[in-house]
């Protein structure tokens, strides 16, 4: 029975793409550990049935098991860093102002880590109706993390918070319009339309 992609569980979907870059990439170094464990595994057979084997042999090979085993987790981690570094990004950015949200862009495709800040920005001003946003010093880059999203697949979400020195001149006129003191500018993007809705309050 074949079971589709799509109706997977996230996190089973995430690990079979992540075996499957693996599988790509390294297919030679996969190889040579498959071999390099049946040939450790042919030397730590039972001490007894060996006599005229002595103890050192026997630390030996423990060492190279050990030592096989460490190699095996330093890989394991290259590979899921690298897999993760290869997925698309997405990038996340909340403004605050006295502490509280005020405007949100959420899933606007991003290039590079490096750009997260000026990507924000950019992101907050065409929000704010082409207006600069009046920002403070203070910023706060959330960890990134490895999320499934519908119709996007498995992306990168990288999140950036900042807070501003003055209420953007956008939210203040929806505020006093809708009588709403905790108005929230939300904008997200899905499969490529930009949409902007008003909610009364956020939640991060």
């Amino acid at each position: 029975m074949t079971i589709s992609m799509s109706r997977l569980p996230s996190s089973l979907r995430r690990q079979r793409e992540k075996s499957a870059f693996a599988l790509r990439r390294q297919k030679a170094t996969i190889l040579i550990a498959l071999v390099a464990v049946s040939g450790t595994t042919l030397l730590v057979e039972p001490w007894e049935s060996r006599p005229n084997v002595d103890w050192w042999q026997g630390v030996e090979a423990i060492i190279g098991i050990a030592t096989l085993a460490v190699a095996v987790l330093l890989w394991v981690g290259e590979t899921t860093e690298n897999w993760e570094s290869s997925l698309p990004k997405r990038l996340k950015a909340v403004y605050l102002f006295e502490g509280q949200p005020v405007m949100v862009c959420e899933d606007s495709c991003l290039a590079a880590e490096t750009d997260i800040r000026a990507m924000a920005q950019q992101m907050g001003a065409q929000i704010n109706g082409g207006r600069n946003l009046e920002l403070s010093p203070v910023f706060d880059i959330v960890s990134p993390r490895t999320e499934t999203l519908p119709g996007a697949g498995t992306v990168r979400r990288y999140e950036i918070r900042m807070s501003l020195s003055r209420l953007p001149q956008r939210v203040a006129e929806i505020r006093q319009g809708e009588d709403d003191p905790i108005a929230v500018i939300r904008r997200h993007i899905v499969g490529g339309e930009v949409i902007d809705e008003t909610v009364s309050g956020y939640t991060l």
